[in-house]
Order: structure tokens, then sequence, then C-alpha cells
């Protein structure tokens, strides 16, 4: 499992939620995407099935 810090994580709950009209710091998405836990879709970033287990149970429950 990968491991993130705080602001990762922080980062990661606010995408997986889809946090609206929130505003994310380019240097941790790119730290992220290069881990594979988020990806860019059409739609935004997306939380990949990597980045929901890195952030462990409960994640995923939307």
């Amino acid at each position: 499992m990968t491991t993130v810090d705080d602001c990762e994580r922080e980062t990661l709950m606010q995408l997986a939620q889809r946090t609206p009209f929130e505003v994310f710091d380019g240097s941790t998405l790119c730290e992220l995407h290069e881990k594979g836990l988020v990806a860019f879709e059409v739609t935004g970033w997306e939380v990949t099935p990597q980045g929901l287990d890195a952030l462990g149970d409960g994640a995923s429950d939307k």
C-alpha cells in the first residue's frame, strides 16, 4: 500500500468526495499522479482505485 502525507491525504479526500470549488496545490496533484493515486479524466481529477486504497476504509463510501 502506498503511504501518503497529511496534505496528500486531504487532497485525496476532497477529490474522492467531489468537494465543489476546491483549489488544489499543483505540486501535490503532481506527486499523487506520479504515485498513480489520481488521474486526469475528461471530468477533471479523479481518485484511482490505488488512491482509494491509500485512504483506507470508508473513503469509497461517498
